[in-house]
């Protein structure tokens, strides 16, 4: 029985090690797939991020643009000047100035197919042009706006707040982007108001982003989330970016 184990002992020894061999071989090969699969996924993984954040950028700057012609359309209409300027003048003439500016907010165009925003102009004679009926708070909203747009020199600025212009948003947090309106003499007679609540604001990325995977946050200068996927962050301060330069897109682990 010995001898024969004596025999075969060469042969159990070979085994032993061509088994420790393969099963080595098998480990180092499973981690090597392992580790490239893994580098491979996260690279195309953020290359699939970049190409979203791309286009959600692109669709802010649109979105940027489409805003801002429409508050510069309200600029430079005769009847917006005459009418948030002027003092009293007859009931005919006002009623014509407002139909005037009616028509022009009528034939605006959509700033973005997936938006809904509200429009409000006031001037500093007290008069007011909504574009729907459901406003709320105008007193309260003109005053607090205009404090806060005249204490920086920009003309065009974007403002948040933890509420919205209409019955609809009035406690929803809102993005408020506002135009001084000056004449020739650059004299601010009023102020043009387009408001868009902070959920309508995340529809940019809504349907490209996958909240379970992804958190998407727009900010502003002063730190402060005014839209993301994640609800219940907007209206808070993060300083995760506080060294971001302007027009710089980062993605965060």
């Amino acid at each position: 029985m010995r001898k024969k184990i004596k025999e075969h002992e060469l042969f159990t020894k070979l085994l032993f090690i061509l088994f420790i061999g393969l099963f080595l071989q098998a480990i180092v090969i499973s981690l090597f797939i392992y580790h490239r699969s893994r580098h491979a996924y996260i690279q195309l993984f953020n290359q699939s991020n970049d190409v979203v954040l791309k286009k959600i950028q692109s669709e802010f700057e649109s979105l940027n643009d489409a805003i801002e012609n429409t508050l510069a359309a309200f600029d430079s209409n005769p009847a917006v000047e005459s009418y948030f300027s002027n003092g009293p003048v007859q009931h005919m003439e006002q009623l014509q100035q407002l139909r005037t500016i009616q028509k022009m907010n009528d034939s605006l165009s959509k700033i973005h197919p997936m938006i809904d925003y509200d429009i409000l102009i006031f001037g500093e004679n007290g008069r007011t042009f909504v574009g729907n009926d459901m406003l709320t708070a105008v007193s309260f909203f003109q005053s607090a706006i205009a404090q806060r747009v005249n204490e920086r020199a920009a003309d065009t600025q974007m403002l948040f707040a933890q509420y919205g212009l209409t019955l609809r948003d009035k406690k929803a947090p809102s993005v408020f982007f506002v135009k001084k309106l000056k004449n020739t003499l650059n004299h601010i007679y009023g102020y043009a108001v387009l408001s868009i609540s902070s959920q309508q604001l995340a529809n940019l990325f809504q349907s490209v982003v996958n909240p379970e995977i992804s958190k998407i946050s727009f900010m502003n200068e002063e730190q402060t989330i005014i839209a993301s996927n994640e609800e219940n962050t907007i209206g808070s301060r993060s300083m995760i970016f506080k060294k971001l330069t302007v027009g710089e897109t980062v993605i965060s682990n």
